[in-house]
């Protein structure tokens, strides 16, 4: 996939997209926190047509015209924090919840909160930035230190959280 087709840049790191894209394997429901130009998520939709992607965001510091330049077809967004998503929708559940949106550690810790709730049974959780954003390895750490779940992948900054 040539990075020229999409309108904007993803923030993955070499491996990342491949290892996201392997867990969505059989998976249908994606949600991803954190969407800033779409790339990641038009991706993840490309490469897996059937699958269902749902990108949150608040675009403090850009409009959705990216968003919706990258769209396809088996793409939703919804304009928003990922806990009004929630209130919203209490009963969503996902099978792969990919997590990179506000690095403080504070938004960071509740958006993990929030994703572990929303994940679907045999769900697979991934952060984005850890090791790499202060916030966020804190807000890692501390959320499997008080969950039980481990770090049971890394490659180079994206984390899956295992139970």
């Amino acid at each position: 996939m040539s990075p020229q087709k999409y309108a904007g840049l993803s923030k993955l790191r070499d491996g990342q997209f491949e290892a996201l894209s392997a867990a969505m394997a059989g998976h249908c429901r994606m949600l991803e926190v954190g969407t800033l130009y779409g790339v990641t998520a038009a991706m993840l939709a490309e490469a897996h047509p059937d699958a269902r992607v749902l990108s949150v965001d608040i675009f403090e510091e850009l409009t959705p015209a990216c968003w919706l330049q990258n769209r396809r077809p088996n793409q939703s967004l919804f304009v928003g924090t990922l806990l009004r998503l929630h209130v919203m929708a209490p009963e969503c559940r996902f099978d792969l919840i990919f997590v990179d949106a506000d690095h403080r550690y504070e938004a960071c810790r509740q958006d993990l909160n929030l994703a572990a709730r929303m994940l679907a049974p045999g769900g697979r959780l991934f952060a984005h930035d850890y090791g790499f954003r202060e916030g966020v390895t804190k807000a890692v750490d501390e959320f499997c230190a008080e969950t039980g779940r481990k770090i049971v992948a890394r490659t180079d900054t994206l984390v899956e959280l295992g139970p």
